[in-house]
């Protein structure tokens, strides 16, 4: 959960408490806060000189307690949970009395009168008429257990860090020009077409130790789930020579490699992955991509067998180079783009509809800058000036639908899109604001942080 979204729940639940103020009435020149005590025994935290008593974090953490309930039901550690709530519930309170120290140095301290009247105002305390109900509202605050004074204070927080907040994020504006860009940005909807050209013939994953066929099986799972095999052998091959390419073996003749896995290879059909071959080195996963014919070859070129066999990957490579070259410069040229791709034997795919939302073209995770480049396309600009590419193929692309927003939609949106920017804006400036005064007052060593295990078994 965000920090912004904490300080609205904080001042849902806590923002009640004036009524005490009303009730019994507050000592002139009372502190807003916990006043600092000679020993620390009772304190999770100190912030600028005030502390943060167990009690105050206490009554926060019950409410963070039920925020985090859903990871207990989802099988988190306990302790690990219990850690977690603890330290975030700590970290919110160092945040808390920060800002309001800082709305009171400030100038943005706020009057009794204005207490009550927002206390008076929460919805919790209305009763059936809609009016303020003094026992409603003492009712809650005496089942927080924080007596009549924290709780005043911690309401006046509450107060000092919507002023503070409103303060910081006064000067942020937002553009029109700025929230037209974000409603076209959430609207806009493209699909592609996308011929590919393969590099490589054939790929292969290696797995060693007891339970290799196990890794197999799991590396399988994975690829046929629709991860792609070259991803999935840069991180579990054992192959130090391969991995790194993804596994890439290029191509070889028949009798090349060992007989389990020259059998396996030669067996499948291109496209298809292999289940788990063993072999005196371990047990691999083959990817076959392409099967090239047979041919003689003279006794005098033997000698240079090796030669042949160490360019013919890089021939491989530069084969489909050209061929995704060809269909790019036919395009621009005017040709259609299945014509195109069709002369050069490449298979053409649709991607689904996909917007900025998603974090890449869906299926091409691991082409970089494909995404960013395959949203500017427009109708006047379908196609790229260049070839994309991963470790497995190359990719040339077209623009084949773009839906975005019309200007009616947009003139529809302005004002809650305004609304949102202006807040979310607002709140990265509150942000870093706190992180540049946390990070000062850190250093001059004026935020202390005090076990919070020790104190509560030494509590209980």
């Amino acid at each position: 959960m965000s920090q912004i979204n904490q300080w609205i729940r904080y001042l849902l639940l806590v923002g009640v408490v004036v009524s005490f103020i009303v009730f019994f009435g507050q000592p002139k020149g009372a502190r807003t806060g916990s006043a600092c005590s000679p020993g620390t025994s009772n304190l999770v935290a100190m912030v600028n000189g005030e502390g943060v008593s167990r009690d105050v974090f206490e009554f926060f953490r019950e409410q963070n307690q039920e925020t985090f309930q859903k990871y207990a039901q989802q099988g988190v550690d306990p302790e690990r949970l219990r850690a977690l709530v603890d330290e975030q519930t700590r970290a919110s309170l160092v945040r808390r009395y920060l800002m309001s120290q800082e709305a009171v140095g400030l100038g943005l301290d706020v009057s009794h009168e204005a207490l009550v009247a927002d206390f008076q105002s929460n919805p919790g305390f209305q009763g059936a008429d809609g009016q303020f109900d003094r026992e409603l509202a003492e009712r809650y605050v005496n089942h927080t257990g924080l007596g009549q004074r924290e709780y005043a204070a911690q309401h006046k927080r509450d107060v000092l860090m919507r002023n503070f907040s409103r303060f910081v994020a006064s000067p942020v504006r937002v553009s029109d020009a700025e929230v037209r860009d974000e409603i076209l940005r959430a609207g806009t909807r493209v699909t592609l077409r996308i011929a590919t050209a393969s590099k490589p013939a054939l790929r292969h994953m290696l797995f060693v130790g007891d339970d290799a066929e196990a890794q197999a099986i799991k590396a399988r799972a994975r690829v046929l789930a629709g991860e792609s095999f070259a991803d999935v052998a840069k991180q579990v091959s054992a192959d130090e020579a391969t991995r790194k390419d993804g596994g890439d073996l290029g191509t070889f003749p028949r009798g090349r490699m060992m007989p389990a896995f020259d059998e396996a290879a030669f067996s499948l059909e291109p496209g298809k992955i292999s289940g788990p071959v063993k072999t005196d080195r371990g047990v691999h996963l083959i990817l076959v991509e392409s099967h090239e014919p047979a041919s003689q070859t003279p006794f005098e070129q033997v000698q240079n067998k090796l030669a042949e066999d160490l360019l013919r990957e890089d021939k491989a490579a530069e084969a489909a180079q050209v061929a995704a070259n060809r269909v790019l410069e036919a395009v621009k040229a005017g040709t259609s783009f299945a014509k195109a791709a069709e002369a050069q034997k490449l298979p053409v795919i649709v991607t689904p509809p996909f917007g900025y939302r998603e974090v890449a073209v869906p299926g091409l995770s691991g082409v970089p800058d494909l995404h960013e480049v395959a949203l500017a396309l427009t109708p006047e600009h379908p196609v790229p000036q260049r070839v994309f590419s991963d470790a497995e193929n190359l990719y040339v692309v077209e623009l084949q639908t773009r839906e975005a927003p019309s200007e009616e939609q947009i003139a529809g949106e302005m004002s809650a899109t305004r609304d949102r920017l202006l807040q979310r804006e607002r709140a990265l400036t509150t942000q870093l604001w706190y992180t540049q005064r946390a990070k000062q007052l850190d250093a001059a060593g004026k935020i202390r942080q005090f076990e919070i295990a020790d104190r509560r078994g030494a509590a209980n």
